[in-house]
């Protein structure tokens, strides 16, 4: 396994009706910092992602990197995720579902970067890579639903649903 995502259990706030911006806030408000993180597979490395302080800022840049991949049979993009704990470069190439990413690791909880930078790249099938988003856009979805987020910007929020929907399977850790 190259490449993988492992949602975890993570909690969320579920008590009250919220008014958040957009997507980026409400997944910062509804998930507590101290649970589980989100567990991503880079070539045999581990490296956590943290619901509340990483996803929150990487989501929009996840979902842009999805609409690609599902938008073309061919292209390339460069996705930059900005947090303080994930913060990477991934240059990816796809054609014939085949997936090429070139990744610059430059600062990830658990000083894992220098490890990270002698594996940073990573070759798998378009359609696997894509997978293994599912589930957790599934869970991020769901727990806006269930903490009833109230969005002043739902366009992100639709396009997150809209990408999960377009996504047609689960990734590997979580195959029937």
């Amino acid at each position: 396994m190259c490449f993988a995502i492992q949602t975890c259990n993570p909690s969320i706030v579920t008590s009250r009706e919220m008014f958040v911006e957009d997507v980026a806030e409400a997944i910062e408000t509804v998930f507590f910092h101290r649970t589980e993180d989100a567990m991503l597979f880079w070539n045999g490395v581990i490296i956590p992602i943290n619901y509340k302080y990483d996803l929150s800022v990487i989501i929009d840049d996840i979902v842009v990197m999805l609409q690609n991949l599902l938008g073309k049979e061919r292209g390339t993009c460069e996705v930059h995720f900005g947090s303080n704990s994930f913060l990477s470069i991934w240059n990816l190439k796809w054609q014939n579902n085949q997936l090429e990413i070139s990744a610059e690791w430059h600062s990830v909880a658990g000083d894992l970067n220098a490890v990270l930078t002698r594996c940073s790249n990573l070759e798998m099938p378009l359609d696997d890579f894509i997978a293994e988003w599912k589930v957790l856009l599934k869970l991020v979805i769901d727990a806006l639903i269930t903490s009833r987020c109230q969005f002043a910007e739902r366009d992100t929020f639709e396009a997150l649903v809209q990408t999960e929907a377009l996504i047609q399977q689960n990734g590997c850790l979580y195959r029937n």
